[in-house]
């Protein structure tokens, strides 16, 4: 075989010039006799066979003895069984026309079919042995066409691929003077390629949002499409993000022939970072993608990073103002920013930005105290500490440090010797005759016995030459009369460096003198005359007594008609006073008032706050005023409020009545109020328009607070038809007192119906007898049942038990009531037969009715039933008389033979 003869990209080959000609006989199939294999299997063969220019043995003369057989590629033919585009498991039909241009006829003739392509070996699918149909290839142009059926089902043939089927026409057992002159020509191939059975393709891909918040799941959908001529099964579709080889999401998906299908896959977008990602769907071969971008939650970063001044000296406050904003979709709160020194990320503090909103930046200013910074160039770093996004300044240049000197240059005292209680006026200078300011803000304290402290002052920073000056009444009341010392005091806890500190503090002796010092040392409430029967509550308007306790915890006497007053809440005016007697040093009192609480107006339990002042107006030389006013709290409750009645709802058993029929009727009433209720009325009138009836009162006797209760009337309905409203008014004489009046009323509606047609409707059972077999002349009692089924009563009843037509007794039954019955019996003296039994009825006031008939078989009496017993009798004495003769007989028979 020479595969590579001829070559042609054809799928298919057509046959040129003329058709070979038909002879008798059609090819049959042929079997054995090729090399198959796995890759094919013969099926049938087709040979026809074709003597051109018929009769060649005789038409023609002999010609040198030769033979040339030919297969030309464009006789061969590849065509798939079914039509169209040829299918990977196709059956494929292979015809190829070998032509015998040689001059002597050809015998014992293979055909052989064989495939390959590229990068494989040549496959044989088989061969015909043209001898075993006995066909013989003319000359001059004899043809015949050699066919084979290929079955790619089975082999392992790759779609879209090019493959060469090969025809190869030989007669190896020719007569040696008939050998083939060109062998060049004996083989020639078609080629063939196979569309697959499943052509899976992504037709597109889409995601549910193009804009997502990192840690969203975005679903993104891909449609599949199938143009092959089977459905794809199981098809292996992977998601791709990024251009990345692994793919972050794999799935299957059945895709029919021709037709569509969705798969979608979820992207969990937490932990990728912000900007455009792209996803790319691959199945087939194939792929489309789609893009997606992603903004964080809360992205908050420095903007942008500032200095207040990029040269300064050491010790200096720089303010690095760092402007934070947020390019999140959402409000960033509480983001903290570290700032830091130099490249080396020594930590200097930190701010934070308690909202900071999407688009709204936020400046934050540091204060950076170089105090021990080396002198030179340095960068401040401000960074967010959730994400770690940062920026840094420019260079800021440090010199050497100026320092301040803070000095106390003036401070005088009004009095060196004042009484307990007298005011003192202080005032102080602070210069700073330094070259430089100090860093931050320091204090000038005031300390009374170098412990306590009398006032302090904020000194903010000096320049060089400036002054702080402050000055201040000192009141001295409470202290004791002996020597104090006072302590001025600036920069005490060096909250800077100075040159000189020495200059930082001054000393004052002072000697006081004694004085008064009165106080509230004690308040107590009692709602009777004993103070030793305390409360902590009242009501409006009882009397509440206040014990109020004072003391002179002074050196001298208090002066007369001192005031002492009371202030309720946080009022400036006292609502009730009087005047103390002196109070020599060390003595103390109780003083009682008597509050009427009838003026407050508390409506809920209320805490107030009761304030005791004693020296308001301050008519003596109090040592210490703190302690001349005492404040308690005493619990205040609403007064007991009046009864409260109201109807909370009225109801009837039905919405609907009939006239004369009885309705119930409730009220539900309660006392929201705060007394009970007694002896009060609850009354129910029925309106239409202006048309009213009174339906009845009912009395309650008592109706304690908080208590609800069911009133109940019933209601004989008299009015006319229509639409009616029952109305329940509460205590209509006005005999309770209440805090609300306007609740005391409620009302429901009905609807009044004509009164039903009123007549009786009377029934009666059928007959039943006392006795279910009568006999001829017997007693029996024949009952029937009487009911009025009607809605009135049925009067003047007459019961009449008829037998076979005939009347044989009467009854008259008093009255029956509608809805009741009553049963009737009269006596029936049988007699022999069938008897038809009925019972009628008839009334003043109802038409006359029967009820069903019973029919009754009467028998004969006992002594009519025939001669039976009679003759039985006779029967048993004609026995008994047999009997006895008998016995005679044979007792007379055997006296004679004893004798």
């Amino acid at each position: 075989m020479r595969p590579s003869l001829i070559n042609t990209n054809n799928k298919y080959i057509s046959v040129e010039g003329p058709r070979p000609a038909s002879v008798e006989g059609r090819g049959r199939v042929l079997e054995g006799g090729s090399r198959m294999g796995r890759h094919g299997r013969l099926i049938a063969v087709g040979i026809v066979v074709a003597l051109l220019a018929g009769g060649w043995a005789v038409a023609h003369p002999r010609a040198p003895d030769n033979v040339d057989l030919t297969v030309r590629p464009r006789d061969i033919h590849l065509e798939p069984a079914g039509g169209g585009t040829p299918h990977l498991n196709d059956v494929i039909y292979v015809n190829a026309t070998i032509v015998n241009n040689g001059d002597q006829p050809a015998f014992n003739v293979s055909v052989i079919f064989s495939y390959n392509t590229t990068d494989m070996a040549l496959v044989e699918l088989g061969r015909l042995e043209l001898n075993k149909t006995s066909t013989v290839i003319g000359p001059l142009g004899g043809s015949v066409v050699a066919s084979w059926t290929w079955e790619t089902s089975g082999l392992e043939l790759r779609p879209m691929t090019n493959y060469s089927v090969f025809v190869e026409a030989r007669n190896d057992t020719q007569p040696a003077n008939q050998s083939d002159v060109d062998l060049t020509n004996n083989i020639a191939f078609a080629n063939m390629s196979f569309q697959p059975d499943v052509i899976p393709f992504v037709q597109d891909l889409t995601s549910s949002t193009d804009d997502a918040v990192v840690g969203e799941t975005v679903t993104f959908m891909a449609t599949l499409g199938n143009s092959g001529i089977r459905p794809a099964i199981g098809e292996r579709v992977e998601f791709h993000l990024d251009g990345e080889q692994t793919p972050f999401c794999t799935t299957t998906a059945d895709i029919p022939a021709g037709g569509t299908a969705q798969v979608p896959c979820d992207w969990n977008t937490t932990g990728a970072s912000d900007g455009v990602h792209s996803v790319t769907a691959m199945a087939g071969g194939t792929s489309k993608s789609a893009s997606v971008s992603l903004k964080y939650r809360t992205n908050p970063y420095i903007k942008s990073i500032t200095s207040s001044s990029y040269s300064a000296r050491v010790g200096d406050l720089l303010a690095i103002n760092a402007t934070v904003d947020n390019n999140g979709v959402e409000t960033a709160r509480l983001v903290l920013v570290d700032f830091f020194l130099n490249a080396g990320g020594v930590p200097l503090g930190n701010l934070t930005a308690f909202e900071l909103k999407v688009g709204e930046p936020e400046v934050l200013s540091f204060r950076w105290d170089t105090t021990g910074t080396p002198t030179g160039n340095h960068t401040i770093k401000a960074r967010v500490a959730e994400n770690g996004r940062e920026l840094r300044t420019p260079n800021i240049t440090l010199d050497v440090e100026l320092l301040p000197d803070l000095e106390i240059a003036e401070a005088t005292l009004s009095h060196l010797s004042p009484l307990v209680g007298d005011l003192v006026n202080i005032t102080v200078s602070i210069a700073n005759i330094g070259e430089g300011a100090p860093r931050y803000n320091t204090t000038l304290e005031f300390l009374l016995d170098s412990v306590e402290t009398l006032a302090s002052f904020t000194v903010t920073p000096l320049g060089p030459g400036e002054r702080f000056n402050v000055s201040f009444d000192w009141d001295t009341s409470g202290l004791t009369p002996v020597r104090h010392t006072l302590r001025v005091m600036v920069n005490a806890y060096n909250d800077f460096a100075e040159s000189d500190e020495g200059n930082n503090e001054r000393l004052f002796q002072l000697q006081f003198r004694g004085s008064i010092d009165l106080a509230v040392v004690s308040i107590n409430f009692s709602l009777s005359t004993n103070q030793s029967d305390p409360t902590g509550e009242v009501t409006v308007g009882q009397t509440l007594r206040v014990w109020v306790g004072i003391a002179n915890l002074g050196s001298l006497g208090s002066m007369a008609s001192t005031t002492l007053e009371l202030l309720l809440d946080n009022s400036t005016v006292p609502f009730d006073s009087i005047h103390l007697q002196p109070i020599a040093a060390g003595g103390a009192l109780i003083a009682k008032f008597e509050w009427n609480t009838s003026a407050l107006d508390d409506t809920a339990d209320t805490v107030h706050r009761l304030l005791a002042r004693l020296d308001g107006p301050r008519l003596n030389n109090d040592s210490d005023w703190a302690n001349n006013e005492l404040a308690v709290n005493i619990t205040v409750h609403p007064a007991v409020l009046d009864a409260d009645l109201s109807i909370l709802e009225v109801r009837t058993a039905n919405s609907e009545v009939r006239y004369l029929e009885v309705l119930m009727v409730t009220a539900r009433i309660t006392n929201t109020g705060g007394k009970a209720a007694q002896n009060f009325t609850v009354r129910f009138t029925c309106w239409s328009g202006t048309v009213s009836n009174l339906i009845g009162d009912s009395t309650v006797a008592l109706l304690q607070p908080g208590e609800t209760r069911n009133v109940t009337l019933p209601w004989t309905v008299l009015v006319t038809a229509g639409n009616w409203t029952i109305v329940a008014d509460i205590d209509p004489q006005n005999k309770v007192v209440e805090t609300n009046t306007t609740n005391n009323s409620g009302s429901v509606k009905v609807s009044v119906l004509p009164a039903e047609e009123l007549r009786p409707d009377v029934r009666l059972s059928a007959p039943t007898l006392s006795v279910r077999e009568p006999r001829k002349g017997q007693t029996v009692d024949i009952s029937v049942t009487v009911t009025n089924a009607g809605n009135a009563p049925a009067g003047g009843i007459v019961v009449t038990l008829v037998v076979d037509g005939a009347p044989v007794g009467t009854l008259n039954v008093p009255e029956i009531a509608a809805g009741s019955n009553r049963t009737v019996t009269l006596p029936w003296k049988a007699d022999t037969g069938s008897r038809s039994i009925i019972y009628r009825a008839e009334g003043r006031n109802f038409n006359p009715i029967a009820s069903t008939a019973v029919l009754v078989d009467v028998a004969a009496p006992v002594e009519e039933e025939g001669s039976v017993l009679p003759v039985l009798a006779v029967i048993g004495i004609l026995v008994v008389a047999v009997l006895a003769l008998l016995a005679a007989g044979a007792g007379k028979k055997q006296e004679k033979e004893e004798e």
